[in-house]
């Protein structure tokens, strides 16, 4: 049979048009919405905030396109201490993987009819010394919330795993939610140890954080200056 071209793209004569953000930003779609990364400090157009740059705004492609700015909603905002790592969409939600003061730490907003609305994080969403790598579980990321986690630290053997739902990561007792796949062997025991992070402040006033691995006060251990210490930097 002869294919009939009379309603496909190659009739259609669209022209191309600018999208008006600096040069130095990126941009992505949600839906509807444009997710708009700065690389550079930026002002848009008809407003007087000004936006520093690794900031994440979002809005309306529709409105980009008009060079409209007015009601541009922040999702992140970087500071001296706080920097944006990555980012991961799904169906509903957009997950931020952001760098707080050399503690990864997530941060989950959701899209609805409604808008957008950030979900509120249980302070062990990702423990202390550890890291984790989202991503949708569909190529197509508009079809699902589910996720797989590659998780990794001090005394975790990079783990993959799957989660049905990624806003589950952000509740207390997220374990039963969880679904372990596979991961590395155990290279030493790990059960009896624990990670802390600390501030030690230098000669100059800055506040330098690193991480303290110990063995829990269960199994025998007192801060008496007394315990074999192994420094890294």
């Amino acid at each position: 049979n002869k294919l009939d071209t009379s309603e496909t793209a190659m009739d259609v004569k669209e022209e191309f048009r600018r999208v008006p953000i600096p040069e130095d930003a990126e941009i992505g779609m949600f839906g509807g919405d444009a997710l708009l990364t700065l690389r550079s400090e930026w002002c848009p157009p008809g407003t007087s905030t000004t936006f520093p740059s690794g900031s994440m705004l979002v809005h309306p492609i529709s409105r980009v396109m008009e060079d409209d700015w007015e009601g541009t909603k922040v999702l992140f905002q970087p500071t001296d201490s706080i920097s944006l790592q990555s980012t991961t969409t799904t169906k509903d939600y957009l997950v931020l993987s952001v760098l707080d003061n050399v503690r990864t730490r997530l941060v989950i907003w959701r899209r609805d009819s409604s808008g957008w609305t950030e979900l509120n994080s249980t302070e062990d969403a990702v423990p202390v010394g550890e890291d984790v790598d989202i991503s949708c579980t569909n190529r197509d990321d508009s079809v699902t919330n589910s996720v797989f986690i590659t998780r990794s630290g001090f005394l975790t053997p990079d783990t993959l795993e799957y989660l049905p739902d990624v806003s589950h990561i952000l509740e207390k007792d997220k374990s039963s939610n969880i679904e372990k796949l596979k991961s590395n062997p155990a290279m030493f025991q790990s059960s009896n140890l624990l990670v802390e992070q600390h501030v030690a402040t230098s000669l100059d006033g800055t506040p330098i954080r690193y991480f303290l691995i110990r063995r829990s006060n269960d199994d025998g251990f007192n801060f008496n200056g007394q315990n074999p210490t192994l420094l890294d930097a």
